[in-house]
């Protein structure tokens, strides 16, 4: 899925988890000549993230600067040799808010965006970690997630905000719109500690005005109340809301905790569906076919209110229609419909459980929010 307009300093292509991704990143990597940020939630030791270090360290050989920022508790478990062979090469390695037990305990905020810029000039955001599951084995099927890759100026933008992240900046206020002759990038930013909410306010206005159709992959979905209505709103107004789900997940309780949301979405018309060969780990939607979201940031309150999370939105009918059509696709192949009867007319033990495993997730999340300092700095070590 590819959209290149008329003018050359702007071109974009979504990319999807397994090789498609992972290739386009180590191509990345090798045409680098001047400077590497790589920003990510997960890094893994296994056979993808030694890959990814042997090539970030080939680049720092031949006099690249390599920055490398880690989310402090997605790849706290990285071994010390694992880091230090990093280093060795001349590449910065720095973890975001790493976790300390001591008194009073704090977590901190959570790194959570994925972003890699070279030179300036490409970029790759999305939700994509740097593991085995993402990249696929020869056994399984890599976990179904989507990254948007960019040429032109958004990276420029995308640079600084690497940038202002290694240097514990306060962020920008102002969420940049590049136009070029007709289509529009938005580089949509949400850190609650800044007050920063671009890509909470960018759903909430994709709802509001869409006309015909939205299509929603939610990998953790537990939306706000003012979210969840806004969901169901837009259902009853007339508009066809596709809403897919994972089946599998890696989150504790959660596939019990989101069923209790069923009832309320099913009563006003959205259709659900469960991702099922794999986890769904996508974060993405698309309005009417024009306009697209891809990202790191989930529908909950670990994104809006913990975590740095960084998306691109796309107004552009040819890119949004193409990959409206490839998730329609996967619907149609891999998902599974869920019946109205199943959870309206469920028995009530049923409706209990799911309603304590709600209960202990949204509370979970409140006492996480209550452990995070409020300073507003970046944690950075």
């Amino acid at each position: 899925m590819k959209s290149t307009v008329s003018d050359t300093s702007l071109e974009y292509q979504m990319l999807e988890s397994g090789l498609p991704y992972f290739d386009q990143l180590e191509q990345m990597i090798d045409r680098a000549t001047q400077r590497i940020y790589l920003l990510t939630y997960v890094l893994d030791e296994d056979e993808t993230g030694q890959r990814i270090a042997r090539l970030l360290q080939t680049a720092a050989r031949r006099g690249v600067r390599v920055h490398v920022v880690l989310d402090g508790v997605g790849s706290g478990h990285l071994s010390r040799a694992f880091v230090m062979q990093l280093q060795a090469t001349g590449a910065e390695v720095r973890f975001f808010s790493p976790v300390h037990f001591q008194l009073p305990f704090r977590l901190g905020r959570r790194l959570h965006l994925k972003l890699v810029v070279i030179d300036g000039k490409e970029a790759l955001v999305g939700g994509i970690n740097l593991a085995d599951r993402y990249r696929g084995t020869p056994d399984s099927r890599p976990w179904l997630d989507f990254a948007i890759w960019l040429q032109g100026a958004p990276c420029v933008q995308l640079e600084e905000l690497a940038l202002e992240i290694l240097n514990r900046r306060v962020f920008r206020a102002v969420t940049p719109r590049f136009k070029r002759r007709g289509p529009i990038v938005e580089v949509l930013l949400n850190d609650f500690f800044r007050n920063r909410l671009a890509i909470r306010r960018s759903y909430l206005r994709m709802l509001r005005q869409a006309q015909s159709e939205v299509i929603i992959f939610s990998s953790y979905f537990l939306p706000n109340i003012r979210m969840l209505r806004r969901i169901g709103q837009t259902a009853k107004r007339g508009v066809r809301v596709l809403l897919v789900l994972p089946h599998i997940s890696d989150a504790f309780l959660y596939h019990s905790a989101v069923q209790y949301l069923y009832p309320y979405l099913l009563k006003r018309g959205v259709e659900l569906y469960e991702y099922r060969p794999t986890v769904l780990h996508a974060k993405v939607a698309v309005r009417d076919s024009q306009w697209l979201t891809v990202g790191s940031y989930n529908l909950n309150d670990l994104s809006d209110l913990l975590s740095v999370e960084l998306n691109v939105g796309v107004n552009d009918p040819k890119l949004a229609g193409q990959f409206a059509d490839r998730l329609k696709q996967i619907v149609k192949r891999d998902c599974m419909p869920i019946a109205p009867e199943q959870y309206l007319e469920a028995p009530w033990y049923k409706r209990i459980r799911w309603w304590l495993s709600y209960l202990g997730l949204i509370q979970a999340l409140r006492l996480m929010h209550y452990l995070t300092p409020r300073e507003a700095r970046n944690f950075l070590e």
